[in-house]
């Protein structure tokens, strides 16, 4: 029973709203779990071997107050990103969940490849890469 109340929370890339920008991306946070999260932030971590950024603007990865079972909602996670070379980005979601005499903050970090394809660049789900260095790291 105790498992039934386990937060899980899933995020994926989803639309990029400028092919010509890497980083203009949708992304879509859905609790997958049973039970309600609060309390939603996102660290950030820009990584590669070579960074140069000709604009940026990460955001809005605004906190999400509240997310029910089942629910998910989007969220734009850069504004402006010409001329951005960035080989992976990871994106670690904290949340709070229903039992607080726990005192339990459960995060789960997704990582991302930025690729560019013949439609324009997109962020594809990647397994872990440590050996590439973090760049940026941003709190939100």
């Amino acid at each position: 029973m105790f498992f039934f109340l386990l937060p899980q929370v899933a995020l994926a890339p989803s639309t990029n709203l400028d092919p010509d920008q890497s980083l203009n991306t949708h992304l879509i946070l859905k609790n997958i779990g049973h039970v309600p999260i609060w309390n939603i932030r996102f660290t950030i971590e820009l990584k590669g071997t070579r960074l140069y950024i000709g604009e940026l603007g990460i955001g809005p990865l605004q906190p999400i107050a509240t997310l029910g079972a089942g629910e998910s909602v989007a969220r734009q996670f850069a504004s402006r990103s010409i001329d951005t070379q960035v080989q992976v980005v990871a994106i670690t979601v904290h949340y709070n969940w229903p039992i607080p005499f726990l005192l339990y903050e459960p995060s789960k970090t997704y990582w991302f490849t930025v690729e560019h394809g013949t439609a324009g660049y997109l962020m594809a789900p990647t397994y872990p890469r440590p050996d590439i260095p973090t760049i940026i790291r941003y709190r939100g």
